[in-house]
């Protein structure tokens, strides 16, 4: 405890106490929902600070907490690093102060790729020079994987349907068709 809290009256430390159980509960709430907080200074470089919902969600170790941007960028998956990399550098040279992003990484800790996506706000000087980024990572590992067997789904479907010698459709609530079969359309 500093000088300044040793001195204080019981009101500060039943203050701190809560400020200290609200900010475990609040670490819990990320946890749960898989949300990684990240904070970059942009004053003098890159120098990172990371949540430690941020270093599971990216199978870090807890001493990876102040990674340089080097290491973030190695963890980008091969086929997304260029554009990741660029669109994060093209949104600090611009004047936007939202940044977002979805990539793959590929997780130092068990050699899994997940998908992240990236939440976050730039904020910069008076004169629009970028000062400090602060954002969410989001594992959206499950949603991609969802969303990817839905498209393998709809093309066995549409494979299946096809070659099926009678017409077929699929006629929306609003009545207009969102799919016809070959045979329907030779019909």
């Amino acid at each position: 405890m500093s000088a300044l809290t040793q001195d204080a009256g019981p009101d500060v430390h039943h203050l701190i106490r809560q400020l200290q159980a609200r900010e475990a509960e609040l670490a819990l709430i990320h946890r749960i929902a898989g949300v990684g907080g990240v904070e970059v200074d942009l004053r003098d470089g890159f120098r990172n600070r990371r949540s430690p919902e941020y270093l599971m969600i990216h199978g870090l170790p807890p001493t990876a907490a102040n990674e340089t941007h080097e290491d973030w960028v190695a963890r980008i998956h091969p086929e997304d690093r260029i554009r990741v990399e660029g669109q994060f550098l093209d949104s600090l040279a611009g004047t936007a102060s939202d940044y977002s992003a979805e990539y793959r990484i590929i997780r130092p800790s068990d050699g899994r790729t997940r998908w992240v996506r990236v939440a976050a706000q730039i904020d910069r000087d008076t004169d629009g020079r970028p000062i400090r980024l602060i954002g969410a990572h989001f594992d959206v590992t499950d949603e991609k994987l969802a969303e990817q067997a839905l498209r393998e789904s709809e093309g066995r479907f549409r494979t299946i349907a096809n070659s099926a010698p009678i017409p077929m459709w699929v006629t929306k609530l609003d009545g207009d068709r969102s799919f016809v079969n070959q045979a329907y359309t030779e019909f």
